[in-house]
């Protein structure tokens, strides 16, 4: 089995020299390679986003959630499995993920609602995922967005989630025009 020896130069900067060690560390070639691998390899990510007129979702009754169903298109992906149809990103493989969202939305009436990501079909929500936002101008548009980073494990799904936060015993509409939902593996 072949070895490789690792040299280190570096600088002692009390003296201005050249200092070079060699390390007695060996490793196979096997070792080394899965290594080089390691730093080499794409980390995960997926998307889906939808892009277009508008999509409804009807938000029948305060302090409901209701998830978001609008999704039309899967983005790229490797190592993640992006699926609109069924409105969420499924995670292939444990670890820290830095999740992003953006949604531009309006609504015909004054409307206070609160975006969030969860997980598993809105079993867990990440806390750290929020954003509230008032439409008080009728039809006005506005974006809500905002990144953070979580700990996933293998084949949980995440999806975009709405909770209407104001009152009155009427059905409001949200409007979604545009929604992007990102995860990128960070390690």
């Amino acid at each position: 089995m072949s070895k490789y020896r690792f040299q280190k130069k570096s600088t002692d900067f009390a003296t201005g020299r050249m200092q070079e060690e060699i390390e007695d560390n060996f490793a196979s070639k096997a070792e080394l390679s899965n290594e080089i691998n390691k730093v080499n390899t794409p980390k995960a990510y997926g998307e889906i986003y939808y892009h277009g007129a508008g999509f409804n979702t009807v938000l029948a009754a305060q302090d409901t959630e209701y998830q978001i169903t609008g999704f039309d298109t899967n983005g790229i992906s490797s190592g993640a499995t992006p699926d609109h149809t069924n409105n969420h990103i499924t995670v292939v493989s444990a670890g820290d993920y830095l999740i992003s969202y953006s949604v531009s939305s309006r609504s015909g009436i004054s409307t206070a609602y609160e975006l969030s990501v969860k997980r598993n079909n809105g079993v867990t929500h990440f806390p750290n995922s929020h954003t509230h936002r008032n439409t008080t101008v009728n039809n006005k548009l506005g974006v809500s967005a905002k990144t953070f980073l979580a700990t996933l494990v293998a084949n949980e799904t995440i999806e975009m989630w709405v909770l209407r936060t104001d009152g009155l015993a009427v059905a409001k509409t949200l409007t979604i025009e545009d929604i992007n939902l990102i995860i990128v593996k960070v390690s």
